[in-house]
């Protein structure tokens, strides 16, 4: 049986082909237009890199970064997330660790590798991926970056069977994401939080809405209102911007909830929220080297002064540092383990 998350996809969305798929600042993608963009630029790919081969995406958010990833996937080699901006010393660091064979960027820059500039990923002219390579589930298939806080970003890896698991386990099960829903988040699709959310959007067959540059909080009301956005993503930073943007903004009643990961979340934040946009922010803790978040809040039934519980299918224990599980009311360590 064939497995391949790029071809799983496009036949999983193929009864919704002129849905909107994605969205971003200048153009959008219906699902069938998403499926022939990939099927072309996964045949260019396949001239270029071999299964295996790591290929380093530097781009901002937009429509070709999803085209391009799940073309990678299909061919068998394997993306690197990272951003544009990281310092050119850091991107050749990782383009030297991963040993990348190519860089699909909108840099101007060189980076002495084989290169495809985004301008080159969505075509229409040329012949169609006709053989998708066949993942082992535990095959090496996409790496993560981390956040350089304790010095020059390193890689993860994650394996094939991930990208099945993390949006099955989180945005559909945790937070039922449907086909109807309308996916915004502030973090960038390089992260693990905004890839999470993009792989959840192609799995249900919702709509996610992608935004180039720095989330301000007049920019991020604009897309929520526009796009009519059901479910939206970010941060306690972004947070804290939107909050004190308060006075000339609201929530369209589109918003049914706001899921924040990635920093601690005040309980004050959480109040005044509540209080300012009726609103609810559903806290969620989670990292990198298990894909996405593992802990979350019940949307339907919030609990100040905690993260939630954890997702289906992850386990918790909180240990001692000698690594005993710590009695009922004691401080410790927390241990996960997750199918992911």
């Amino acid at each position: 049986m064939m497995n391949n998350f790029t071809k799983h996809i496009l036949e999983k969305n193929t009864s919704i082909g002129e849905k909107i798929a994605l969205v971003d600042d200048q153009k959008s993608l219906t699902y069938s237009e998403l499926e022939n963009y990939v099927l072309k630029f996964s045949n260019v790919l396949r001239a270029k890199v071999n299964s295996g081969d790591r290929v380093v995406m530097l781009m901002d958010d937009s429509v070709e970064w999803p085209v391009a990833v799940l073309s990678i996937i299909a061919i068998g080699a394997v993306p690197v997330l990272a951003s544009v901006d990281l310092g050119t010393a850091a991107i050749l660091n990782i383009i030297k660790l991963s040993d990348a064979k190519l860089v699909i960027t909108s840099l101007p820059d060189n980076f002495d590798r084989l290169q495809i500039s985004k301008d080159e990923i969505l075509i229409n002219d040329g012949e169609s991926l006709n053989q998708f390579y066949n993942w082992h589930s535990d095959e090496n298939c996409w790496w993560y970056l981390t956040s350089g806080t304790s010095g020059d970003p390193k890689c993860m890896v994650h394996r094939h069977d991930n990208l099945y698991k993390l949006p099955e386990l989180i945005h559909k099960n945790s937070l039922q994401m449907t086909k109807d829903s309308v996916n915004f988040g502030s973090p960038k699709l390089q992260f693990a939080y905004g890839f999470g959310v993009l792989l959840s959007t192609l799995h249900t067959g919702s709509t996610q809405i992608l935004s180039a540059g720095k989330p301000a909080p007049s920019k991020i009301f604009q897309k929520l209102k526009q796009h009519h956005v059901t479910n939206f993503f970010t941060t306690v930073y972004v947070l804290n911007s939107i909050f004190k943007h308060k006075q000339s903004e609201s929530f369209p009643e589109s918003v049914k909830y706001i899921v924040s990961s990635g920093e601690p979340l005040p309980e004050s934040l959480i109040i005044n929220f509540l209080d300012t946009f009726g609103i609810p922010i559903v806290n969620g803790l989670g990292m990198a080297e298990l894909g996405q978040i593992f802990c979350i809040q019940d949307r339907d039934n919030l609990e100040f002064g905690t993260i939630g519980r954890p997702i289906a299918g992850v386990e918790f224990e909180i240990r001692y540092t000698n690594r005993y599980k710590v009695e009922t009311g004691h401080q410790g360590e927390l241990y996960v383990k997750s199918p992911c």
